[in-house]
């Protein structure tokens, strides 16, 4: 294609954005250091339109979900996008951007080589798993790489279940995070059984269906198991939990026939499908012990603004009791509440948490919980590494912690894919992760269990704020909401401790 203009040289300021359209095609012109710079305009996870996100450290993030990548090359670096942006060829004449809409050609990822004798194994089928998977090829990896899994349909946006897919607003041909056409070209051998026993001094494994095999180097990515109830009851039709495709399709079906649906459990799935539920005319009662959902995670004042958004959207409430038992004959009529109250339903789910699925590997070291304890490098034993919620690693102040979140499990597949070659890069990245409660997204950058204050920019209620968690003086996190352009900026920034009026400065800049 012939070179177009595409934009004055000067209505892009200096470390600023200008989105552009040419036949069709959406860019984002950025100028930095002098140099303008063409990337696709849309980030390739969700289609954000990347002009509304933040220019920082020579590194361009998506406003929706923090997806980083570097401006000079188009490269990579932060999921949940799981390839580079296109590049386009730009250059300046006489004040003006010329820019040729063919596009340059990307880096090819490596492709399988019968003469390369390795075997990487990726045990799961989830975010970890797939990121590593296509990691490995983009790192150059030509040997052979098997995942190995027990649901045929996954890898999935797992995000989408608790969310639009539950409310009917997104198709379940929305959820595969790629197809057999992916797949084929990264030359992965797809074994669709559960491991049932890793042995990690020997490096070798067996399968559900059969399948043996032996491995130079793997992952253990199979993610949480979620946590059943223990009551008289539970096992009627009509109770359940939510973490595959096929757990989605039941509980749809279910709730065609069912007006009414308890929720048991006020963890972010649960409280995710109560919204989407009741968005797709489901009467929803949520059950739990706490006095104030998220009360532990985000503290009282944006705990509460939660719980009262719920409230006006239908979401009825019975906390500070629990479930005793749920009655019916074959299938669910009602739940009975420690206070005596019975509540009719024909649905039942259970949001009460998961336990990392890592009872099959031997040889390694576990935590209490039964996450694999892994070094800096995300490592378990020798060419054994864990990702996702699996893994239980050091955080920035020493301690052991596992991060159910779906981002940090993709991170940490990429940081695993590159050590499981020798890169030796330590995991550190900045965990993130949003949550949809009705038609609000809270997002949050950072960890933070504990803190010793919290200091708001902006209105809570209304969701337009900026919540600093800040430990020893120090931010250790931050919860958004409206905010989409700062939490792009945050999401860079938290890569170093900072005091709250140093980020207050850095987001004026």
């Amino acid at each position: 294609m012939a070179e177009r203009v595409a934009a004055r040289l000067e209505e892009i300021p200096e470390g600023g954005m200008r989105p552009v359209e040419i036949d069709g095609i959406k860019i984002v012109l950025i100028r930095l250091d002098g140099v303008v710079h063409a990337l696709a305009g849309e980030c390739p996870h969700a289609g954000a339109p990347l002009h509304e996100g933040a220019v920082c450290n020579g590194r361009l993030v998506c406003p929706w979900h923090s997806g980083t990548f570097q401006i000079a090359d188009g490269a990579l670096v932060e999921p949940p996008p799981m390839r580079a942006l296109t590049r386009y060829s730009a250059r300046v004449v006489e004040g003006q951007v010329l820019l040729d809409p063919a596009g340059l050609p990307a880096p090819a990822p490596a492709r399988r080589d019968p003469a390369e004798r390795r075997t990487a194994v990726l045990i799961g089928d989830g975010a970890a798993a797939a990121m590593a998977a296509t990691s490995l090829r983009e790192f150059g990896f030509r040997g052979r790489l098997v995942m190995i899994g027990p649901h045929a349909e996954e890898p999935i946006d797992r995000t989408l279940l608790s969310k639009q897919a539950m409310a009917g607003e997104s198709q379940l041909d929305e959820l595969p995070l790629w197809d057999g056409a992916q797949r084929e070209r990264l030359g992965i051998e797809r074994v669709v059984a559960g491991v049932t026993a890793l042995d990690a001094s020997a490096k070798r494994l067996e399968c559900s269906d059969g399948t043996k095999m032996g491995y130079d180097v793997a992952l253990v990515a199979t993610g949480g198991r979620p946590r059943r109830l223990d009551l008289p009851g539970s096992n009627l039709r009509g109770v359940f939990t939510l973490r595959h495709r096929a757990d989605l399709v039941a509980i749809l079906e279910a709730t065609e026939d069912s007006a009414n649906a308890v929720v048991i459990g006020t963890s972010f799935i649960g409280m995710e499908a109560a919204g989407a539920l009741t968005r797709k005319g489901v009467k929803v009662t949520v059950v739990g012990p706490e006095e104030l959902p998220f009360a532990r995670q985000f503290g009282p004042g944006l705990a509460g603004a939660l719980h009262r958004l719920h409230e006006r959207n239908g979401v009825q409430f019975r906390l500070g009791t629990s479930v005793t038992r749920i009655e019916g004959d074959d299938a669910v009529r009602s739940v009975v509440l420690r206070t005596g109250e019975r509540l009719a339903t024909g649905t039942v789910l259970a949001g009460i948490g998961v336990r990392p699925a890592t009872e099959f590997v031997t040889n390694v070291s576990k935590a209490e919980d039964g996450g694999i304890l892994v070094d800096r490098h995300l490592r378990a034993a020798d060419g054994l590494y864990a990702a996702g919620d699996v893994a239980a690693f050091r955080g920035p102040d020493g301690k052991r912690m596992r991060i159910e979140h779906w981002r940090v499990a993709e991170q940490q597949g990429r940081t695993a894919a590159g050590n499981m070659l020798g890169h030796s890069e330590p995991y550190t990245r900045v965990p993130f992760f949003w949550t949809a409660q009705h038609d609000v997204i809270v997002d949050y950058v950072g960890h933070a269990t504990e803190w010793d204050e919290i200091v708001v920019d902006g209105d809570i209620d209304s969701f337009d704020f900026l919540a600093f968690y800040v430990k020893d003086g120090m931010v250790a996190a931050v919860a958004t909401a409206g905010r989409d352009q700062e939490t792009a900026l945050l999401s860079e920034l938290m890569r170093k401790r900072l005091t709250v009026s140093a980020v207050r400065e850095e987001l004026r800049r």
